[in-house]
């Protein structure tokens, strides 16, 4: 050591500043160029930190045993990082708290260590809960549970010791009174934990893990010796000296022991350098084993910190993270080696770019714009002025999301609609609806099955007429944009005959053009070698189509005429596997597969009929609700031969669809019937298919859509527009608006697969504005804004320049490239009510039955409803039909759902839900469809109308996103909660 040991704790914390201060010269300048790196990594961890807080405002380790323990260890390492008290991670973790009194004795200390770097004040009341449970459990010192307040109990240890010695100096910050005999006990039990050794002189011993004998560590000396240096103001005389020989024995033992990258004796060394960090700021000491402990361990965690800017592996990275913030911070001092957070900038200047936009800070945002290009100011600046900069008459700060007239994915607005004729006029201005003929309804409107949109209003009806009057003044307008999603459902039912037997395929040499697609080829063959009549299919490699023309056709567990569970069909091949597909709902991540002979795709999921290939005809005859296990609409086939190079050859015939076993027999008098699904409109498609590849929808099937603003026609569509497009924006929008109502009036027509229908109109967002002074040129004017978001997450934003030109007397408008930056601490008002929705949860009530169609390892079902935000249900990689279900006890009252996203690191090559479908009570064909927010910082919130009485609810994932190349990657939710929220 490079001083003398310390005396104890009042002198040494008298003589420590912070290790840089007692540094020599060549340890001092070796600090200075590392602090920017030591204040980037203190960054990356406080950023890993917020982006791992879960929506309940906790962390999630070990919370089975310590509820609060990781969300309090948290939480004070963000503080003492220079996280102020305003900032959301804190005031929800704080919320959290609250919710959840400290049940353990770490979690007691670091409850009151946090309180202690907070406002005395404020949050004294709370520390005065956890220092009385504290003293209560003392036992001398501290064990885990079941030990507390017990002093026979056969399990005590320095670790929890260490932790209530912190609460009880902690508490004393506070200002709250420990008993000076909490303090002896506290010293006399500790110095049952120091090694016996002969010669300690010679030897010097350490502290162990359990009292009497047990073997020396780091971070248990590390422990030993600040218990001791805290406990010594606050003995006699006698007991004082006794715990000073320990203390010094313990500190000679780490001067010979320290080391920067490694627990001596075994155990996490982020934990021990925390314990150095300690000793450290308790006695003073700046030397350990001759290094400066604090260079040392800091050049070795630099080293350690991952990319996204955790230290530690899966599993226990929230909880190290704070450890080794606590380290680079020096968060035990008297002051902290942190000056608070470096202030985040964004931007750099480039000379080719005509407006430089920079940014710094969080919540609130500073904006500013650091220069003006080469280019602008040589096309703006008169001769002499260029140096001085182009003249400025306005700046506006902008950022996008600005919505004036939500679609679904915010909500949706307001229509008025009818499925009735109306009066001439109705979609001009001035029209009064009568009231007995139009309906309200939230937007999209369609079949609640669409798979584009989120359905808030059913539309089956052949025609639908919408009217929404929406007030604005065009002259606030930015950039506005009217985005449009129409298209053809494409897993809808149509109207058809209520039988109990369909011919999909038998005796047509036409079928083979409807599969356009895969990478093989299909033909009728007559050779006299078909199972049923003359013609068979003739497949190479594979063919498939997931929406055939005219196939829309019901899949029930109780099939009514109109509805089937059964089909037949016959295939054969010399060799090899072979295969069929069936499209359920439009899409093949939600099919359902068959085979014989060995699998060529393991990964997909499919039903063995045969072990080995079907050399002959063989007649197969499936159940197909029992394979899919839900409802759904058959709408598509594959058939498919190929082994794993894509290649074979195999043959199929004979394929029905059947309401029962029973209608199956009716099948000869079917074979020489063309199929009810067939028209002249399918040949037609079939026919434009056949010249390249499908879309998937005819376009005869789409409908059409007329659109109307302020009684000026501005769309009228006969084709799908899928994918919320932007139809008109900007002035061409703008000059159909007035000031004050605006009429929008849409006539829709559904197609033969069912339409659904979405609309927005949605602008950017001024975020600040400036008027210039266009009479002499701007200078080092830079139009600094302070601007605030309305929650965290990531941003674009955008400078808006009105420049004049004094040589033509001309003004134009320039914008800078847009600059991403990121908000951590805005603070949204539903997030405190996250926190409390455990307590509202009507689902912790029961204790219901949960099952999923798969899971991943360590992923349960049953965790989807434990009421905890740190564990959760995740199906298995490569599940095409992702579901959640839960049956409840007893009928219970609920009118809002909501569901929480997964938090945190994601395991592996998972992915994010995008949208799901809900069944309550199990009525398959009238499923709720809800759109997942993308931010994990937000709960998906399904009102479910009028209070409902509720035995069962089913929830699938019915898109999702995740890595690419990924085509089903595992999926899930944290949490699934109802509530009921109205007044009963």
């Amino acid at each position: 050591m490079k001083r003398l040991l310390a005396a104890p704790v009042g002198l040494a914390l008298a003589l420590f500043a912070s290790g840089q201060e007692a540094a020599e010269p060549r340890e001092a300048s070796e600090l200075a160029e590392m602090q920017p790196r030591i204040n980037r990594a203190i960054d990356g961890g406080i950023d890993h930190l917020v982006s791992t807080q879960l929506l309940d405002g906790s962390w999630p380790e070990h919370q089975n045993l310590y509820p609060s323990g990781a969300t309090a260890l948290a939480a004070y390492a963000l503080v003492k990082s220079g996280v102020p008290p305003r900032h959301q991670a804190v005031r929800r973790a704080l919320a959290y708290l609250d919710q959840h009194p400290p049940e353990r004795t770490y979690e007691a200390g670091c409850h009151l260590l946090l309180y202690a770097a907070l406002d005395p004040a404020i949050y004294r009341s709370r520390a005065e809960i956890a220092l009385d449970a504290l003293l209560e459990w003392q036992v001398g010192d501290w064990g885990y549970p079941g030990t507390h307040g017990d002093p026979s109990a056969s399990h005590r240890d320095l670790s929890n010791t260490q932790y209530g010695a912190l609460g009880l100096w902690a508490a004393t910050k506070l200002d709250l009174q420990v008993p000076r005999a909490a303090w002896a006990e506290l010293a006399r039990a500790t110095l049952d934990y120091l090694q016996q050794v002969e010669d300690a002189a010679a030897t010097p011993p350490g502290f162990g893990y359990r009292p009497n004998g047990t073997a020396a560590s780091g971070s248990m000396t590390t422990a030993g010796v600040s218990v001791l240096s805290l406990a010594m103001p606050h003995l006699d005389k006698g007991l004082r000296t006794e715990a000073e020989r320990a203390y010094r024995r313990g500190l000679l033992w780490l001067d010979g022991n320290f080391k920067p990258n490694a627990n001596p004796g075994g155990g996490w060394k982020e934990y021990y350098l925390y314990g150095v960090e300690r000793v450290g700021a308790f006695t003073g000491e700046t030397h350990f084993n001759g290094m400066n402990w604090y260079l040392a361990g800091a050049r070795h965690l630099l080293g350690e910190q991952k990319g996204a800017g955790y230290w530690g592996g899966e599993g226990d990275w929230n909880v190290i993270t704070s450890f080794v913030l606590l380290f680079l911070t020096k968060a035990s001092g008297p002051v902290t080696g942190s000056k608070g957070r470096s202030a985040r900038t964004y931007g750099t200047d480039d000379p080719v770019v005509g407006i430089n936009l920079r940014a710094s800070g969080d919540d609130p945002l500073a904006i500013w714009i650091s220069s003006f290009g080469e280019k602008l100011r040589e096309d703006w600046c008169p001769d002499g002025e260029v140096d001085k900069g182009p003249r400025v008459v306005s700046v506006e700060y902008l950022t996008s999301g600005g919505v004036l007239l939500p679609d679904s994915r915010d909500g949706g607005a307001e229509w008025l609609h009818t499925a009735r004729t109306a009066a001439d006029g109705w979609h001009k201005p001035g029209f009064e609806p009568d009231g007995r003929r139009w309906k309200r309804g939230l937007g999209g409107f369609g079949r609640p099955d669409s798979p584009q949109l989120v359905v808030r209003t059913p539309w089956i009806e052949p025609e639908l007429r919408l009217l929404h009057t929406l007030r604005l003044d065009p002259s606030d307008l930015i950039a506005p944009r009217l985005e449009l999603s129409f298209s053809a459902v494409a897993i809808a039912g149509a109207d058809r005959p209520k039988v109990e037997l369909v011919k999909l395929y038998d005796e047509e040499t036409a079928f083979a053009d409807l599969l356009t697609g895969g990478e093989g080829s299909s033909a009728a063959a007559a050779e006299g070698r078909a199972k049923s009549g003359d013609q068979h299919l003739v497949v190479n490699g594979n063919r498939s189509n997931p929406r055939m023309p005219g196939w829309v056709f019901p899949i029930r567990e109780k099939p009514v005429p109109g509805e089937f569970r059964y089909m037949r069909f016959a295939w054969r091949k010399d060799s090899g596997p072979i295969r069929l597909h069936l499209a359920v709902d439009g899409e093949w991540t939600r099919a359902v597969r068959y085979r014989s002979g060995p699998d060529p795709k393991p990964g997909e999921k499919s039903v063995l009929i045969e072990k080995d290939p079907p050399k002959r005809w063989t007649v197969v005859t499936v159940d197909l609700w029992e394979a899919l296990q839900h409802d759904g609409l058959l709408t598509g086939i594959g058939l498919d031969p190929a082994d794993a190079k894509g290649k074979g050859e195999g043959r199929f015939d004979a394929i029905y669809l059947a309401s029962t076993k029973k209608a199956l027999r009716r099948i000869p008098g079917l074979r020489d019937v063309a199929p009810s699904w067939r028209g002249a409109a399918v040949e037609a498609s079939a026919q434009d298919a056949s010249s390249g590849p499908s879309s998937g929808v005819a376009l005869s099937d789409a409908g059409t859509l007329r659109l109307w603003i302020n009684g000026v026609e501005v769309l009228d569509l006969a084709e799908p527009v899928p994918d919320y497009e932007i139809v008109l924006a900007d002035d061409e929008l703008i000059e159909l608006l007035r000031r004050g109502d605006n009429t929008f009036a849409v006539l829709l027509q559904n197609g033969v697969l069912g339409s659904a229908f979405d609309l927005s109109l949605r602008d950017d967002k001024r975020l600040a504005r400036f008027q210039g002074d266009h009479a002499k040129p701007t200078g080092s004017k830079r139009y600094a804004a302070r601007v605030k978001f309305p929650r965290p997450g990531p941003y674009s934003v955008r400078a808006r320049v009105e420049l004049y030109d004094p040589e033509s007397g001309e003004t134009g408008i320039v914008e800078s490239p847009d600059l991403d930056v990121q908000i951590h601490s805005a603070f949204a008002g539903e997030m405190l009510e996250y926190v409390t929705d455990s307590s509202r949860n009507l689902l912790s009530k029961t204790r219901p039955r949960v099952s999923a169609s798969s899971q991943r390892n360590n992923w349960p079902a049953t965790q989807a409803v434990d009421d905890r935000q740190g564990l959760g249900w995740m199906c298995a990689d490569g599940d095409p039909n992702p579901a959640l279900k839960i049956q409840l006890p007893k009928p219970t009252r609920a009118d809002t759902l909501t569901i929480s996203p997964i938090g945190g690191p994601l395991p592996g090559k998972t992915g994010q839900a995008k949208r799901v479908q809900i069944f309550l009570n199990g009525k398959m064909d009238a499923p709720i469809v809800a759109d997942v927010p993308r931010s994990r910082t937000r709960k998906t919130v399904v009102s479910l109308g009028k209070p409902v009485r509720l035995r069962s609810l089913e929830i699938r994932i019915v898109d999702r996103e995740g890595p690419q190349g990924v085509e089903f990657p595992a999926v899930g939710f944290a949490e699934v909660e109802l509530q009921l929220r109205r007044a009963k």
